[in-house]
C-alpha cells in the first residue's frame, strides 16, 4: 500500500479523511445525506465554492459530458456548491447536468475537509471510495476526466479495510489538531 500523507490543514491535504455524512440540500431544498449517493461505488466529488465561476462552469460541463464514461468504470458524480438551492435548480436545468448538484450553503462539508474558510471554499476534486474515503485530491478545476478513468484503471479508488478506517481517524485527528492550533480572532 502506497503512504498516505496525514492532512495539513494550512495546506488543505484531505488524503484519507472520511467525508462526513452531512445534511446537504438538493435543487429542490429537500434534506441528502451524502452516503445515499453512494450505493457501494466510488464518487467524485466536485467541491465548488459557486456554480458561476469560470472554472467550475467548465469543469462541471465537461464531467457532464463524460458522465456516462464514467459511470462505466463505476464512479458517480456528485457536485456540492455553497450556492443556494434554488439557483442550483435553474444551474442544472440550463446546462443539462444529469448528476446531483448539491447546496452546502454554510460550507460545513468544505470545512470538514479542510478545504473552507469562512463561508466559501476553495474548489476541489475529491475520490471518495465506497466508505468515503478520500482517495486523491485535484485542487481547484485541475481535473480532467481522462486523468480520473486513468486514475481509477490502476486501482486507485479501492478500499483498504482496516488500514483505511485507521489512516481516516488519524488524519481526523490531525485536521481537529491543526483547527484547534490556529489563532482565532475575538468578535466584539
Amino acid at each position: 500500500m502506497a503512504a498516505t500523507r496525514l492532512p495539513n490543514h494550512v495546506a488543505g491535504h484531505t488524503l484519507g479523511l472520511h467525508a462526513p455524512d452531512l445534511p446537504l440540500h438538493d435543487p429542490e431544498g429537500k434534506e441528502v445525506r451524502l452516503s445515499r449517493l453512494f450505493r457501494g461505488s466510488p464518487v467524485l466529488l466536485l467541491l465548488l465554492d459557486t456554480c458561476d465561476h469560470t472554472e467550475s462552469v467548465r469543469q462541471l460541463l465537461e464531467f457532464r459530458d463524460q458522465t456516462l464514461a464514467l459511470e462505466r468504470e463505476g464512479i458517480r458524480i456528485v457536485a456540492v456548491s455553497t450556492d443556494e438551492p434554488s439557483r442550483l435548480a435553474y444551474f442544472r436545468r440550463e446546462r443539462g447536468i444529469a448528476f446531483p448538484i448539491l447546496s452546502d450553503a454554510g460550507a460545513r462539508l468544505g470545512a470538514s475537509l479542510g478545504l473552507s474558510s469562512g463561508v466559501s471554499i476553495r474548489p476541489a476534486a475529491l475520490l471518495l471510495d465506497a466508505q468515503r474515503l478520500v482517495r486523491k485530491r485535484w485542487p481547484g478545476g485541475t481535473l480532467t476526466a481522462r486523468e480520473l478513468v486513468a486514475f481509477v484503471r490502476r486501482g486507485g479508488a479501492k478500499s483498504t479495510g482496516t488500514g483505511s478506517r485507521l489512516l481516516a481517524r488519524l488524519a481526523r485527528m490531525a485536521l481537529f489538531i491543526g483547527h484547534a492550533l490556529q489563532p482565532k480572532r475575538l468578535v466584539r
